[in-house]
This record gives structure tokens, C-alpha cells and sequence, in this order.
């Protein structure tokens, strides 16, 4: 239900909540049953939920929807995952050589109670992940890239997780070296203006 065209334009960058790479893969991950034959019994409709944001107005039932990240190769359809975790990846931004990809996520201790989230980056080659923001209480996304690769810009704030708090355009170092409480550069602190105003 997301995407983004690589730099070169060979691949794509999809989320999606899929298991596997094609539809049969992903119904053996889920250990799903198939689907019974017309006069079969039909298969129990139970749901099990071991966290407490199982269902949303809209998407309906989540609990087994965590939208992750995936590298699709456009020429061949091959697909392989990037990211993992109990938590949604969201907006999801390549950087200007293509070798990494920026997204949000809620991955603090208590995601289901907390609204926090930080800005990550994924190294295409080894997926290997690295927590951009500082993860104390911020909420942080919409990343995208400086033309230099070494800095993201973000939308967010540092203040009491409330939908109220004021939302700020920040700078982060893309190697994780601002991460630490109190990194970054705020640039639109001194306005008067929210930014998503």
C-alpha cells in the first residue's frame, strides 16, 4: 500500500503486511489452511490477540497486517524483505544513490500505548537498520533525503507524545550520529508557524 521508484529505476520499494514474496508463500508462512472446497466444512473464524491494537476503523482487523518493507526488482517481479518488527514501517524514502532507504516506525517498548516514532534507515545491500532519531519520547517521519545522503530532513516534535504537540522540520545526520537525546537541528523552532499548517 506504499512505494517508491529506486534512484535508477530498477527497482521499487513496496510495504506491504505479505509474509512471503508470492501469495503461496505467505499463506504457508501464516500457516494458513486452504481455502475449503465447495461442501467442506468451513475453517474456525477465531482470532487470537496477544497485543491491544488488534483492530482499526477502516483496515478492520491488523493484528496480522504489520506493513513491512520489501525490494522489488521491477524486470524479474523478484521480491525480498528489508525490514521486520512487531510495528508498521511508514514512508518509505530512497536515498540519492539508491544504496539506502529512510522510513518511520513505532518500535519503543510499548508501541501498542506509546505514540512514538523515530526516523530509521535501511541498507539496501545487508538490511542492516540504524535508528536515525533519538527514541525518547519523540515523533518523528516523513523522511526524506538531502541531496548531499548524509542528512534526512523530518517532520516532528520532541514534546509530551500528544496529538496536540507542535510539529517541527528537523535535520538528522543519516549515520546515526545524531541519534543520542538532543541530537539533530531544529530548523523551524523559532517560527511562529506549525509546519503541518
Amino acid at each position: 500500500d506504499a512505494f517508491e521508484w529506486s534512484p535508477d529505476g530498477r527497482s521499487l520499494v513496496v510495504r506491504t503486511p505479505s509474509f512471503g514474496a508470492t501469495r503461496e508463500e505467505d499463506r504457508r508462512a501464516r500457516r494458513k489452511p486452504k481455502p475449503p472446497k465447495p461442501g467442506e466444512m468451513p475453517h474456525s473464524d477465531y482470532r487470537y490477540f496477544d497485543r491491544l491494537q488488534g483492530m482499526l476503523n477502516g483496515p478492520g482487523f491488523i493484528h496480522d497486517k504489520v506493513g513491512h518493507l520489501w525490494l522489488v526488482d521491477v524486470e524479474t517481479g523478484a521480491a525480498r524483505r528489508l525490514t521486520d518488527g512487531p510495528t508498521t514501517d511508514e514512508g518509505p524514502a530512497w536515498s540519492p544513490d539508491g544504496s539506502r532507504i529512510a522510513f518511520a516506525a513505532s518500535r519503543g517498548r510499548d508501541h501498542d500505548l506509546d505514540y512514538q516514532f523515530d526516523v530509521f534507515v535501511v541498507e539496501v545491500a545487508t538490511g542492516a537498520v540504524t535508528r536515525i532519531t533519538d527514541g525518547s519520547g519523540c515523533a518523528f517521519g516523513t523522511p526524506a533525503w538531502l541531496p548531499d545522503g548524509a542528512t534526512l530532513a523530518v517532520t516532528g516534535h520532541r514534546w509530551p507524545r500528544l496529538g496536540g504537540s507542535r510539529t517541527d522540520i528537523w535535520l538528522f545526520a543519516t549515520d546515526g550520529s545524531e541519534a543520542p537525546p538532543g541530537g539533530g537541528r531544529n530548523l523551524s523552532g523559532p517560527s511562529d508557524l506549525m509546519v503541518a499548517a
